[in-house]
């Protein structure tokens, strides 16, 4: 078979696949759920109390988290909190709870008396069970997870506690690009139950993914601006699906629902179970940096806030635990492992990502549109009032090489602008319209209007409309060639661009 067959073959196949997942995509998006949780690791002999590690959560806002046990300080500490909690069975003890009558003692020990008033919601069997090469604990998962499952049933806990298992990016054989994505064959036979229990039960695939590995383990080819969620990233195309990634994490996810689909699944939603970035690391651990670890967490809490999903699920909010709160000293392997938190053992920051500043404002867990005010919370600067946001309006257009015009705003509320991200935000009392009149172009502006501002664009924009005809598309996407007498391009969320003089848009027009 020549290549272009080959090609047409692997595009019909993920344009089925396509097909196959939409069908059961869940619609709107989850706008009162909370998307961000935080892994509690304890391989440390230094770490605070369970109760100083609540204070420390609830002051941080975050709604959700998880544990690598049952500690029992943990769960008494964490009763009446409202955080939700992940528990986890031990590897070592998986085999055991094959036996019906050992899962529900399990859970009498270990679970039932902490609920109602810890809020358990979810019991992880193991830890990437499929990449131990232990044969015996691989046999052993699924029948463990049945046996939990059949005596949550019995406690009448099912409504209210899943059973999963967190899984290594590693069952994957391939993930680039995403729509190819496929498990290892070895694996195929194992997972197929596996996927099947998940299906039954109604839930999730939890995935361990770590951008941070592919940089490591090839920096020349990988760009780390595409890792780290930069906004003036390239990103890549899908060239079966055409699906824009304008990061790693998004298409490694993508890549896992595009597997499940090929063993002929549905409806089992992706979570991240862990992510994260080392701050420190051994020489030849490239890229393990505080830098590179303070970006990548900031951004990605940065996307969380816009309620985002990923280019294959935009309207199923991608739920992501990050790893870790705390750096543990006890882990073994390299120095990267004991380097992952967000905290030093005494409470104080490794780095700052913005979350130490929501303590006084609203918790991450609030839908995105409650969330679009926060942005000064996350390193932003933010000049309030008419006068002021104006003219910081201004220099940032001049700053980055856009017509001075392109923003005809009345009566500011505050303008705000984050450096690190390029993140831009106006909020201006009411819409205004605009006709530009050299063009005779009609463009409306909303009382909240965001995007990512970098040289002579601004991209992933939202609040803004030109008018066509009787419509006002959304303008997605605005570039400049060259000021003052080069073209500007406006580009709508269907991909249709317009493209108009620069003076148009220069002041006072």
């Amino acid at each position: 078979m020549g290549s272009s067959a080959l090609c047409d073959e692997l595009r019909i196949k993920v344009i089925f696949l396509m097909v196959f997942l939409f069908s059961s995509e869940f619609g709107l998006p989850q706008l009162g759920a909370a998307a961000l949780g935080i892994n509690y690791g304890q391989v440390a002999n230094n770490l605070p109390s369970p109760e100083q590690v609540l204070l420390l959560i609830n002051s941080l806002k975050i709604t959700k988290a998880r544990i690598y046990d049952t500690n029992p300080k943990v769960l008494t500490a964490f009763a009446n909190s409202g955080i939700e909690l992940i528990v986890t069975v031990p590897n070592e003890i998986v085999g055991q709870l094959t036996n019906s009558q050992q899962a529900l003692q399990w859970l009498m020990t270990n679970v039932k008396p902490y609920i109602p008033a810890t809020k358990i919601t979810g019991i992880a069997v193991g830890n990437e069970v499929y990449n131990t090469e232990d044969q015996a604990l691989m046999s052993n998962l699924v029948p463990a997870m049945v046996a939990l499952h059949e005596a949550l049933v019995q406690l009448s806990l099912d409504s209210y506690i899943y059973i999963s298992t967190a899984n290594s990016l590693a069952v994957l054989q391939n993930s680039y690009p995403p729509s190819l994505g496929s498990f290892q064959p070895e694996l195929v036979t194992l997972l197929s139950p596996f996927l099947q229990f998940l299906a039954t039960t109604k839930s999730p695939f939890w995935i361990n993914a770590y951008p941070y590995f592919a940089y490591k383990d090839d920096p020349n080819r990988i760009p780390l601006d595409y890792v780290l969620f930069s906004p003036n990233t390239t990103g890549m195309v899908d060239p079966y699906t055409k699906l824009h990634y304008d990061n790693m994490l998004y298409a490694q996810v993508d890549a896992v629902t595009f597997a499940i689909a090929r063993m002929g699944y549905q409806g089992i939603e992706v979570r991240v179970s862990e992510t994260g970035w080392p701050s420190k690391g051994d020489a030849d651990e490239i890229g393990a940096t505080m830098e590179n670890a303070r970006v990548y967490n900031k951004n990605l809490l940065l996307r969380q806030m816009e309620n985002e999903g990923t280019p294959l699920k935009p309207n199923q909010r991608l739920e992501v635990y990050l790893f870790a709160l705390f750096n543990e000293d006890m882990k073994p392997g390299p120095t990267s492992e004991r380097n992952y938190g967000l905290f030093q053992p005494d409470g104080t920051m490794a780095y700052s990502v913005g979350l130490d500043t929501l303590a006084s404002g609203a918790s991450i867990s609030l839908t995105s549109s409650s969330t679009k005010g926060n942005r000064e919370e996350v390193g932003g600067i933010v000049k309030k009032g008419d006068e002021e946001g104006m003219n910081f309006a201004l220099l940032l257009l001049e700053e980055f090489n856009l017509p001075l015009g392109l923003l005809p705003l009345a009566n500011i509320i505050e303008v705000g602008f984050v450096r690190e991200s390029g993140y831009m935000w106006v909020v201006q009392e009411k819409k205004v319209e605009h006709n530009f009149k050299m063009i005779n172009k009609l463009v409306s502006y909303e009382t909240a209007i965001h995007g990512y501002i970098s040289n002579k664009s601004i991209k992933k924009l939202e609040g803004v409309k030109a008018k066509e005809l009787l419509l006002w598309p959304p303008v997605s996407e605005i570039t400049v060639d060259e000021l003052p007498t080069g073209k500007i391009h406006f580009k709508s969320l269907v991909g249709i661009t317009k493209t108009f003089p620069v003076e148009a848009f220069a002041a006072g027009q």
